[in-house]
């Protein structure tokens, strides 16, 4: 009985290492253009955001080293006010800042912004959750005096 031949892991036009194999995954080569191999990618400048919640729910955290700014909390509708008139979310960078920085930004704080917008997100996602259990006993109270 024959075995089923694997496809081989790179197309034959590939270049090959000077060795004459094909490079590996593990090395990184001939990945493409704007490819990162490593095993770890660190940049000091994240910041932790529990901040988020503890402003939101009134709570004290432990002061921390690297602590990410907090912006004033914006409800639902401040938030879609805001990004209708700039273009872009509250704890994210816009356009325009980031010209003025030279269309530079570090993981870190790139890193920090998107875990406050999904903190943010999450937020918005409790206060809809509260607005429509709300809305969803009145229409139980209309329909029971009916």
């Amino acid at each position: 009985m024959r075995r089923a031949r694997c496809p081989p892991a790179w197309p034959p036009d590939r270049a090959r290492t000077r060795a004459g194999r094909r490079p590996s995954l593990r090395n990184g080569l001939s990945q493409g253009a704007g490819t990162i191999n490593a095993k770890g990618l660190f940049d000091d400048g994240v910041g932790v955001s529990d901040a988020e919640f503890a402003q939101h729910y009134g709570k004290e955290l432990e002061p921390v080293k690297k602590a990410a700014a907090v912006k004033p909390y914006m409800n639902f509708e401040e938030t879609r006010a805001f990004v209708q008139d700039s273009l872009h979310l509250p704890t994210m960078i816009g356009l325009k800042e980031w010209k003025k920085r030279g269309e530079t930004i570090s993981l870190g704080e790139l890193t920090t912004q998107l875990w406050q917008t999904i903190e943010r997100q999450h937020l918005h996602m409790t206060e809809m959750a509260d607005k429509i259990a709300a809305l969803e006993q009145k229409l139980k109270t209309l329909e029971a005096k009916q």
